[in-house]
């Protein structure tokens, strides 16, 4: 169930003989996160699972029940679609800066056309999907300087960062399917994919007679400059005694660098972000359930020998550990997350102890976790089972 952390301790063991509350109360989460935590991913996967499981609803403002899958095809289409070209842009760029040359002239012609298509988007849309736009795709993916590239994804030239679901989207099958003609994206094509969250939203859940409204207050650049505001505005006239703020927090970014402090991360400016979050005095009356996301990029990243120097960005590691990490590439899962997740803990240990807190390490893309985190609503938090974060 991951740490937990807060000034209640209940026993988890207890919850199972208490029954659920039966009233409509409102269980409020104001969403916030920095850049790409993985926000959007997770309001995807919730509305994904109401499809799967009927007692997973997702509703309309007034709770009746709404179709989940409302999304505009046509801008999934086109979203996932140029997310890929980037991408392969991407792998280009750093082959060339890497001195990996094409193997032949017409994968040369054709990586001059993916690169002019990623400088001019527009063109996507006209893009003509023959079988053979198809085939030199593929044999770009299998060039042996592009697969020398992608070997390098968790450590691109100038830090540039893919997005997570990529590799779902390379697997020859799907790279076909996506550039058919006729393509729709299916749900789970959206859950992979990358739409950042512009505004805010508001999200309602039903879980049997749980009613759960999630509030997305964005996570771009312009969005969080906003999110006092959004936050006030959600607070002011509240009636449901139920509130949360849910951080999202990925992972991934322990070996990110913050693109104006020197030797800081983008993880450490996500606690940093979340410190004065819960400094507001709108907050001091909720409690706070952080997702620790992307746990499977970060292993993936741990595992990867180009990042084994990253290891300096994790503290409270012992020397020990450290040892066995650089010299050998060996470490252990659970101890890596709780050393990556040290800077949120020492601030809710130093500042925020008497705040309600729950967290949890998870994988947006993982149907089986999400599953779990409808569970945990049900079992700890509306159950009153909030427990520590702290060790």
């Amino acid at each position: 169930m991951g740490q937990l952390c807060g000034k209640k301790d209940y026993s988890p063991d207890g919850v199972s003989e208490r029954k659920p509350r039966k009233n409509y109360e409102v269980v409020r989460f104001f969403m916030a996160g920095r850049g790409s935590a993985g926000k959007s991913t997770i309001i995807r996967h919730l509305k994904y699972l109401c499809t799967k499981n009927s007692s997973y609803k997702y509703c309309n403002e007034d709770w009746t029940e709404a179709n989940p899958n409302d999304s505009d095809d046509d801008l999934w289409k086109r979203t996932i679609r140029a997310s890929i070209i980037k991408a392969l842009d991407v792998f280009i760029k750093e082959a060339a800066n890497e001195k990996l040359e094409l193997a032949t002239e017409s994968l040369k012609e054709f990586a001059a056309t993916i690169e002019n298509l990623a400088e001019d988007e527009g063109e996507i849309e006209n893009l003509d999907l023959t079988e053979d736009f198809t085939t030199h795709l593929l044999e770009l993916l299998e060039d042996p300087a592009i697969v020398g590239a992608r070997n390098l994804k968790n450590k691109l030239s100038g830090n540039i960062a893919l997005f997570d679901g990529l590799n779902y989207f390379l697997e020859p099958e799907k790279l076909k399917e996506v550039f058919a003609p006729e393509y729709v994206a299916s749900e789970p094509d959206r859950v992979h994919g990358r739409l950042p969250t512009t505004g805010v939203h508001r999200y309602y859940f039903m879980l049997n007679r749980i009613r759960i409204e999630i509030y997305d207050s964005g996570g771009q650049a312009s969005e969080v400059q906003k999110i006092f505001n959004h936050l006030t505005k959600w607070n002011t006239g509240a009636v449901s005694k139920r509130n949360f703020i849910l951080f999202v927090a990925s992972l991934a970014d322990y070996n990110v660098p913050h693109p104006s402090l020197e030797k800081e991360t983008m993880l450490n400016d996500a606690a940093a972000f979340m410190h004065l979050l819960l400094n507001n005095d709108h907050t001091r009356h909720c409690g706070l359930l952080i997702f620790f996301n992307k746990k499977d990029r970060f292993l993936e990243k741990m595992a990867d020998p180009a990042c084994r120097d990253d290891i300096k960005y994790i503290q409270g590691l012992s020397e020990d550990e450290v040892k066995k990490y650089v010299e050998k590439g060996r470490f252990r899962e659970h101890v890596m997350i709780n050393a990556a997740s040290k800077p949120f803990v020492d601030y809710l240990r130093s500042e925020h102890s008497d705040i309600n807190s729950y967290s949890r390490d998870t994988c947006a893309i993982d149907p089986n976790i999400m599953n779990t985190f409808y569970e945990v609503i049900r079992k700890e938090i509306l159950n009153e089972t909030i427990s520590s974060v702290l060790p």
